[in-house]
């Protein structure tokens, strides 16, 4: 998977499920990362190819139609997120029908 696809398959996934990036710091921006961050690694093993925090964090700012002021909260947030999320195997939780259920992908 190229990085075009990688970024298109992610932003296509915040469009699904109506991630919220634009939320500032807190609880909703956290949730909104530990999702995307989540479904990434799972993309990458399901694709055999490496996802990396940079193309989580492109993913993001295509999907805005302008980038916002506060961008830098949530590239502070995906960097800070992605490794714990990679080290703790949040790609794994992916792989159960309840992901199914709770998010389109």
């Amino acid at each position: 998977m190229n990085v075009e696809e990688k970024t298109e398959k992610l932003t296509q996934f915040i469009t699904d499920n109506k991630l919220n990036f634009n939320l500032g710091i807190g609880s909703g921006l956290n949730s909104a990362c530990v999702t995307l961050c989540g479904y990434a690694l799972y993309l990458g093993d399901l694709e055999g190819d490496m996802i990396d925090e940079t193309d989580v964090i492109n993913a993001v700012d295509k999907s805005f139609i302008k980038i916002p002021v506060n961008r830098t909260d949530y590239v502070s947030e995906i960097k800070r997120v992605f490794d714990y999320a990679e080290d703790n195997l949040y790609g794994e939780w992916w792989k159960h029908p309840s992901a199914k259920k709770q998010y389109k992908f």
